[in-house]
């Protein structure tokens, strides 16, 4: 009975078809809009029209209804759609109305925006064509028959009759079907609705910090939270428009990998907010100070992880962390969340790709990012110009807390973060140094920035440096324990060279470790007590997952520098042992004319020594 009634009050109501047109249309659009994520302007404007616009608002939520409900299935047509217009011959247009004012809060950049737009107004249009029709023939046919029966005239007005028409289609309105087939147009515009747009944006005037509060932190508590996969709690974000002045209070992020405790937790952050672009829909913060900030910290409640996790990538060839390190999963968990925070931006250059937007490795990667983060977040970030959705320019945190580094408080200085790396000259940096001088990363990735057209990229750099570790922590972290491969002393741990994003971060450098006033143990070969020694171990690979090497001739040296010259030769003779195995062993199979076996044999040599650390290399098949 409701939907006969609904469906009555169309037909017998008041509606001209110009409000049911403009019903179809707006409720179509609506019907196809991704959502208020990815089109906060648009669905504004559409509730705004639908209040002003004199259209039939029974009809509109019906066509809306249905069209949410069908594009739960049309979503991959909708990309497509939006493909076309996007990266077609259109693209002109839309790049303009991305990065307009007043236009660029339409979400437009959203494939499922665009393509949702011509969907639903298609479908909006063949809805009023359809629904105009049926419409203003059963008007007509009652017409005739209100008209010209007699028989419909002796039963209409029995109480019995218009009690069954009441159940079932509901009040008929007052003006008859003659008057109703003569209106075609009606009042486009609806007082009451024009009045009440006036008044919310008269409240949300007088109360624009508590909306504006409200909307700003869930914005980025949620921006956070996908970037963090797990919990981040925010007490409040105020932005003062008039002078610019933004604080964010209470801002808690937990750790993914220790949900119990938070990676970032800071009392307050202050910074000044630029109102220049924000019709634009860009935030650039020039400066973010930070008070009172910890790391490590026990969560009062603990966190949960958002999202899915990422699938894991191949392992890499040859030893890795996991040959060598105890608790290598907690160490890994670590250096992927920094390589996805750094790769997550960085796969999305627009600068590697051509601008043709038919060329295959654009496909690539709009394939790749529906796979990771599905249809509807997917953005045309190709189109994006000017400057960064979000830029902060500085980040300086004084004096944090780190549970890792008991008394020793570690300064930050952030530089050049966005969303869109490569609209920005500026080089995102990361420096991170505790105030005794033990701890320090730094991090420079010029190769996202922005840059004069034939200009070479920076370099993208890394800096480590770690002082001070007792040799029995260390050890600890090792898997070798019997004999333990050092005790006592000092270790020592610096990083300094060139990366390289592609497939995650990746490094080819040594990493020198100084062991000062320990015993160590060389397994198969004995051990000895040294006062100092260097040593490079090589480190290549993915920064999550790099392969390790121990050249034994470096160890033999950095030996002899020691003046452990008898343990130096007890070395090299173990590895000659080694080497003399593998390369019998390549005799025996391969032959001696066979081409390549000699350069097969000298690149065995650092193999056969690095099996003195544990696991023996095995045999060529």
């Amino acid at each position: 009975m409701f939907i006969s009634r609904q469906v009555g009050k169309i037909l017998r109501g008041k509606a001209t078809p110009l409000q049911l047109f403009m019903a179809c249309v707006l409720g179509g659009i609506a019907g196809f809009v991704p959502g208020v994520r990815q089109a906060p302007g648009l669905i504004l404007a559409l509730f705004v029209l639908l209040a002003v616009l004199n259209a039939n608002l029974l009809v509109a939520g019906l066509v809306a209804g249905a069209g949410q409900f069908v594009n739960l299935f049309l979503t991959p047509l909708t990309f497509t759609i939006g493909q076309a217009l996007l990266d077609g011959p259109m693209q002109p247009f839309f790049k303009r109305a991305i990065n307009a004012p007043g236009s660029a809060l339409l979400g437009l950049e959203y494939y499922v925006t665009t393509g949702g737009i011509a969907i639903g107004l298609a479908y909006g249009l063949v809805c009023a064509v359809i629904l105009i029709a049926i419409v203003g023939r059963f008007r007509r046919m009652m017409l005739k028959i209100e008209e010209g029966s007699p028989t419909y005239q002796k039963y209409a007005k029995r109480g019995w009759v218009r009690a069954i028409g009441w159940l079932v289609f509901g009040k008929k309105g007052k003006k008859t079907y003659a008057e109703m087939m003569k209106r075609r147009f009606g009042l486009p515009i609806r007082p009451l609705g024009v009045l009440l747009v006036a008044g919310v944006l008269a409240l949300a005037w007088v109360g624009r910090q508590f909306v504006s509060d409200t909307i700003l932190t869930e914005a980025l508590r949620g921006g956070l939270e996908r970037a963090n996969g797990a919990t981040v709690d925010i007490q409040r974000v105020s932005v003062d428009f008039s002078s610019g002045a933004l604080r964010v209070e209470g801002l808690a992020i937990a750790d993914a990998n220790r949900l119990d405790r938070d990676a970032f937790r800071a009392a307050s952050l202050e910074g000044n907010l630029s109102g220049r672009d924000l019709l634009r829909a860009r935030f650039t913060i020039d400066e973010v100070r930070v008070e009172n900030a910890e790391s490590g910290s026990v969560r009062a409640r603990p966190g949960v992880i958002v999202g899915t996790r990422r699938r894991p990538k191949p392992p890499t060839e040859g030893k890795t962390l996991d040959d060598y390190l105890r608790d290598f999963e907690t160490w890994k968990a670590r250096l992927e969340q920094v390589e996805r925070w750094i790769e997550e931006v960085a796969k999305r250059i627009p600068d590697s790709e051509p601008k043709d937007s038919s060329d295959e490795s654009l496909r690539d990667r709009i394939r790749r990012e529906i796979e990771e983060r599905g249809y509807r977040r997917v953005k045309a970030t190709h189109l994006m110009e000017g400057s960064p959705t979000v830029l902060i320019k500085r980040i300086t945190i004084d004096g944090v807390k780190v549970d890792a580094l008991p008394g020793d408080p570690v300064d930050v200085v952030l530089t050049n973060l966005s969303t869109q790396p490569w609209l920005w000259k500026g080089v995102p940096t990361a420096d991170i140094r505790a105030a005794s001088g033990d701890f320090v990363l730094a991090l420079a990735v010029g190769s996202i920035a922005g840059r004069e057209a034939g200009a070479q990229a920076p370099e993208d750099h890394v800096e480590f440096l770690r002082r001070g570790l007792p040799g029995t922590w260390v050890q600890q972290q090792l898997k070798v324990a019997d004999p333990p491969l050092i005790a006592g002393g000092i270790v020592d741990l610096s990083l300094a060279g060139p990366m390289r994003l592609g497939d995650g971060v990746r490094l080819a450098l040594d990493l020198g470790v100084t062991i000062r006033g320990a015993d160590i143990n060389v397994p198969g070969v004995g051990g000895t007590r040294v006062e100092e020694m260097s040593l490079p171990i090589g480190i290549a690979g993915r920064l999550s997952a790099p392969a390790i090497t121990v050249d034994g001739e470096k160890l033999a040296d950095a030996l002899v520098e020691a003046g452990k010259a008898e343990l130096a030769s007890r070395v090299r003779a173990e590895a000659d042992k080694e080497l003399g195995k593998i390369t019998d062993d390549l005799k025996n199979r391969l032959g001696d004319q066979v081409p390549g076996v000699g350069d097969l044999i000298d690149g065995t040599l650092n193999e056969g020594l690095d099996g003195l650390f544990g696991k023996k290399p095995k045999k060529p098949e």
